[in-house]
């Protein structure tokens, strides 16, 4: 199981549910990003994947002390049941994420699973700089 958690929307510093990655539970490692495409969803994004690999999400990896019980709290956050997947708003699964600072990690990431009909692309991957326009 990863130690490391890519986060790209409403768990990153300075957004409201950032304080479920505060010590002890995590640590900021850096920032990066991933492969794949951010929508803005009204309240919150959501990162899909890019399988042409022409698009990136930025965010952040955190590094999880106890990444069982913090996985936990966070899938409900998430909308993501580990035994209906399908079922699911977001689905936790393991990606590489290139570091701004040079390497890569692998790190979980949850990506959305539901339509994206009424959603918006954030053109640059970056949800902190959009939602701050």
């Amino acid at each position: 199981m990863s130690e490391f958690l890519f986060v790209y929307g409403t768990l990153r510093r300075g957004q409201p549910l950032h304080p479920h990655l505060e010590p002890p539970r995590a640590r900021f490692v850096g920032e990066g990003r991933i492969v794949g495409r951010l929508f803005d969803l009204g309240d919150y994004p959501g990162a899909t994947p890019d399988p042409k690999r022409f698009s990136t999400v930025r965010g952040e990896v955190h590094e999880l002390f106890d990444p069982q019980e913090t996985l936990l709290v966070l899938d409900d956050i998430e909308g993501f049941d580990a035994k209906r997947p399908e079922r699911s708003l977001f689905e936790r699964r393991e990606t590489e994420v290139a570091l701004d600072a040079g390497g890569s990690v692998r790190a979980w990431v949850y990506f959305y699973r539901q339509t994206l009909i009424e959603a918006t692309e954030i053109p640059d991957g970056d949800f902190v700089r959009y939602s701050a326009e």
